[in-house]
């Protein structure tokens, strides 16, 4: 058994010292970076955010962190409304080795460090391989035991290792390094109950803000134990994650795991629990040719952890429509893709959605209720046509995944129909696009900055 408190310091010498990354791992960063600066601007006008600035108004407009609406603001403050943006339209990419939503809190947490001093696009973007493998790094050790016991990874795991990307991106050596991580864990946290609540993508900023306040507590000299993770009453014990394998044996970057495993950005704005499903309802439609008015019934079988996520049969609000089977399934089978604007009161009150409901019913899986596979579980659903015939669909894969990844065609039009929900035009949208694209050769962030977080248009919306 590896030395206690070995983790941490094993993965920050890897940290500091990594680069030269291959142009994959450095083309996946880019895509990721851009889906989620696309997922955050659309974010920026949702009531979620708009309320954090109007908690925090005082504390916008001095600072040198840009935030979305407009204004300045210190980099941990601009890092939990970035954070929440990202986060809030559900948008935004998952990531199975942490079990988290990992850009929504790694990008702002890297674009807040970024206005701390002149950085380089290829210093962002090398920080968000080492953060993403960080947060690989972290969620490997506790597993699904973590996410099972009921903590949202995404305001656990992945703020802990969006501290590394952020000390990575700040200089920090090794040891100063570890130290952002350790203290990440004092504010790791984040309910899995408040899915489907204002809380929820709030979580993603408050694990981007605790990431970049980890960095500068540790840069101050202020060092946490570094024996955190796997110290008997720290991060595994404390945090349901002994069901897990801990860290003597987690690989760290051989290979990694943005190429590995890989991120998964999503096609649908809701909750990834439902997007097997949605795939395969998709799928069958146009395999079978039928409408919404010939199915009797809808019957998925998902994991366990996917099914508590989803607690909402009739979801009275557009945060519980993100997280309602019933509805995401409605939108399916009267349309022929999900879109942002389907998740508004309008459109969940509509009458065709509303009687559609009832038809959707959700069993766990066999596997994941003996407990023999937490993860890698098939997707099923069964569809009950009104003439008797069944129809059937198995999925351990959705869309988007390093298996069955997007077009770059898909993928600028996810970006591009964010940008339009955010009230831009599309000639504006496709020139931060094109810039966006080249982010690894800019000389500086500044010019992004400006194109991103362009004042004269939140000025004027």
């Amino acid at each position: 058994m590896a030395e206690i408190g070995a983790p941490l310091a094993r993965f920050a010498a890897w940290a500091v010292a990594a680069g030269d990354f291959e142009a994959e791992a450095r083309g996946q960063a880019v895509d990721a970076i851009i889906d989620t600066i696309g997922c955050m601007l659309a974010g920026a006008g949702d009531p979620v955010v708009t309320g954090l600035r109007a908690a925090f108004t005082a504390e916008i407009g001095t600072g040198p962190a840009p935030v979305v609406g407009g204004g300045l603001a210190a980099p941990s403050r601009a890092a939990l409304i970035n954070g929440t943006a990202a986060h809030a339209l559900d948008f935004d990419d998952n990531f199975r080795p942490a079990r988290a939503h990992a850009s929504a809190v790694l990008v702002p947490a890297l674009l807040a460090a970024a206005a701390l001093r002149p950085v380089s696009g290829a210093a962002l973007v090398d920080a968000y391989i080492v953060g993403l493998e960080a947060q690989a790094f972290v969620g490997r050790g506790v597993d699904n035991a973590h996410n099972l016991a009921g903590w949202h990874p995404t305001g656990t795991v992945a703020g802990i290792g969006a501290a590394a990307g952020v000390g990575r991106l700040m200089g920090l050596d090794a040891g100063t390094l570890a130290a952002a991580m350790a203290n990440a864990v004092s504010t790791a946290a984040g309910a899995k109950a408040q899915f489907g609540t204002a809380m929820k993508p709030v979580h993603a900023g408050l694990a981007a803000r605790n990431a970049v306040e980890a960095a500068q507590l540790a840069a101050a000299g202020i060092h946490g134990n570094a024996a955190i993770l796997d110290h008997p009453l720290g991060f595994r014990a404390l945090y349901g994650g002994n069901g897990g394998p801990g860290w003597d044996a987690t690989p760290i970057g051989a290979p990694l795991a943005i190429l590995g495993e890989g991120l998964v950005p999503k096609l649908h704005p809701c909750c990834g629990s439902t997007h097997y499903a949605l795939d395969m309802v998709f799928a069958l439609k146009q395999q079978h040719g039928f409408a919404a008015a010939d199915v009797a019934a809808a019957q998925v079988e998902l994991g366990r952890a996917n099914h508590a996520n989803l607690p909402y049969g009739a979801p009275q609000d557009a945060m519980q429509a993100r997280f309602s089977m019933p509805y995401c399934i409605a939108l399916a089978l009267l349309q022929d893709h999900l879109a942002l604007h389907d998740f508004t009161p309008a459109a969940i009150a509509r009458p065709a959605v509303q009687q559609l409901l009832p038809l959707t019913t959700m069993t766990v899986n066999d596997l994941a209720i003996d407990g023999t596979a937490l993860s890698g579980i098939p997707h099923r659903v069964k569809l009950t046509l009104r003439s008797g015939a069944v129809l059937r669909a198995e999925r351990s894969e959705v869309r988007g995944s390093l298996i069955e990844p997007f077009s770059e065609a898909e993928k600028q039009r996810k970006f591009m129909s964010c940008l339009a929900w955010a009230g831009t035009t599309q000639a504006a949208a496709s020139a931060l696009h094109a810039a966006l694209r080249d982010i690894d050769a800019a000389s500086d962030m500044t010019t992004l900055f400006a194109a991103i977080f362009n004042q004269e248009f939140w000025q004027t919306h």
